[in-house]
């Protein structure tokens, strides 16, 4: 607790946004963070901390002007050992600009009395965290779409306009961890009401409601695309995504997408990796301790090859979601 923050220490997220308005940490938190909770509400500046995708973020409020968020961010920092604030705002622009685009701020400027006497910044211009800012740019970039290129946003046919089975599948996996999106695609009917009148909406995924395990995600059709399915699957805590592009009907694309899904879970499980090595490195010690042998290197060894040297050990195929650090051991009989 300190002079404005009435939160515990362990409320508050290593990294913060902060927009001005507290209504708008009240959306950020609503539409993005899972499980979040009110952490602070003094003098009405109410603050939320939640997760997204698994890490602790906190939205607090800096409130109006240059003094409201100097106070803000410095107890944050002293008190809470706040590792990173990010200022999330709306803005005008001289430039060609389009409205929800999304600027990352390299330096400011400003003729504030505060910067230059409370904290000492002789010069107007101010230099954001290039290292902060370089995580953000990488987070843009992490789904890595190299053969995807959109030019409008209905997907309907169009010189330019082009993906591929597998960059849908990384952008299906993405858009259900949003989950609005999640809980639409996942809804067969819905009932509207426009104006007095209820119409019923039915979702197009023939297999939603029909096949164990499906919870989306969409149909497409355009003549030059053919019948397509991009199917989210659920079973026994195994979830994949298929895609099936290109079908010449509706029965055969709900055919591809089946076999597909059965083949999958018929022959594919996920494994511990970390499980299954370190079982394995307690047989090569116990093999390493009879042969009266040292371990006298440990050198980085590409996970790839050894999935492979393990694979040849198992007798069923095996899905591997994440590697992990691999290692090689050089090992000297003693003499």
């Amino acid at each position: 607790m300190s002079t404005h923050i009435e939160s515990n220490i362990n409320d508050i997220a290593k990294t913060v946004l902060m927009p001005g308005d507290p209504k708008r940490c009240e959306y950020i938190a609503k539409k993005f963070l899972s499980n979040a909770k009110i952490i602070n509400n003094v003098r009405g500046m109410t603050a939320y901390t939640g997760y997204y995708k698994s890490k602790q973020i906190t939205v607090f409020p800096s409130g109006m002007g240059i003094p409201s968020m100097g106070i803000y961010s410095y107890e944050l920092f002293k008190e809470y050992n706040v590792e990173n604030i990010i200022r999330i705002g709306t803005m005008g622009s001289y430039t060609n600009l389009q409205l929800k685009d999304i600027v990352l701020v390299e330096n400011s400027i400003t003729n504030s009395n505060y910067g230059r006497y409370l904290c000492n910044y002789q010069n107007i211009n101010i230099n954001s965290n290039a290292e902060l800012n370089s995580k953000i740019e990488l987070s843009a970039q992490e789904l890595n779409l190299k053969h995807t290129h959109f030019i409008t946003p209905h997907g309907l046919d169009q010189e330019g306009h082009y993906t591929t089975g597998y960059e849908l599948a990384l952008i299906a996996d993405y858009a259900l961890n949003i989950e609005k999106i999640a809980k639409v695609v996942s809804t067969k009917v819905h009932n509207v009401n426009i104006n007095g009148n209820i119409k019923t909406i039915t979702n197009t995924n023939e297999l939603l409601g029909y096949l164990d395990g499906v919870n989306g995600i969409k149909t497409g059709f355009t003549n030059g695309a053919g019948r397509c399915l991009v199917t989210s699957v659920t079973r026994n805590g195994f979830n994949i995504i298929t895609v099936v592009l290109g079908a010449d009907t509706k029965k055969i694309r709900t055919k591809d997408s089946i076999n597909l899904i059965e083949y999958i879970y018929k022959n594919y499980e996920i494994v511990d990796l970390e499980e299954l090595v370190n079982k394995e490195f307690e047989e090569w010690k116990k093999i390493i301790s009879r042969c009266n042998a040292k371990i006298v290197k440990i050198t980085g060894y590409h996970y790839k090859t050894f999935i492979n040297r393990m694979l040849d050990c198992i007798k069923k195929p095996r899905y591997f979601l994440k590697p992990i650090a691999m290692y090689t051991f050089v090992i000297k009989e003693d003499k």
